[in-house]
């Protein structure tokens, strides 16, 4: 029930500083691409954020990651986090850290000046297993069309060249009894003017 609590403040937040930023666009400290950046596993990927004016100055930087589920702060501290000034850089992405990303800050001299990004988009995907089911895929289509291919010629052979091939065995049987007929007649003549 926090955690909703957090989200609904936190959107409503987003909202009101979305409508006060397009009126004034100099009152805005960070920006971020709305975009979505997408990556492989096993990489590292820079998400980035950036101060959009020298009046914002001691800010302390701060990321929160929406997931499909739940929603949370980043701990920078860990490994595979870093900052590079503003921008969030992650190594060795995971399926896992696909979210979309909100930059904040926290004015360092006057914690009431907060300030957070709209959000870009991470979307990490494995290569391996893409690869593996594009290459069954075409693997499939292929087998499938030679297959198709072999049913279709025998189906024609069947139709087709079975009967040229009777026709051929038929002719060579009716011509070679016709020789053996004209060769017994002859013999028959032969024998009779031998009598």
């Amino acid at each position: 029930m926090k955690q909703m609590f957090c989200f609904v403040i936190l959107f409503t937040y987003l909202s009101l500083t979305k409508e006060e930023v397009s009126g004034e666009e100099e009152d805005k400290c960070i920006s971020q691409p709305q975009k979505i950046i997408y990556s492989k596993t096993e990489r590292s990927v820079v998400i980035p954020c950036t101060v959009t004016t020298s009046d914002c100055s001691h800010l302390v930087y701060k990321w929160f990651v929406f997931k499909e589920n739940h929603h949370f702060e980043l701990n920078i501290d860990q490994p595979n986090y870093s900052l590079d000034e503003a921008s969030l850089k992650i190594n060795s992405l995971n399926v896992s850290d696909s979210g979309v990303y909100h930059c904040a800050a926290i004015s360092s001299q006057d914690p009431a000046l907060q300030y957070i990004a709209l959000g870009t988009t991470l979307v990490v995907q494995e290569p391996v297993k893409i690869m593996v089911r594009h290459i069954l895929q075409w693997l499939s289509c292929i087998l499938l069309a030679i297959y198709s291919v072999a049913i279709v010629s025998l189906i024609i052979l069947k139709k087709c060249g079975h009967r040229q091939i009777c026709r051929k065995n038929i002719g060579s049987t009716e011509r070679t009894m016709t020789k053996r007929v004209q060769f017994h007649d002859v013999c028959k003549s032969c024998t009779r003017e031998e009598v």
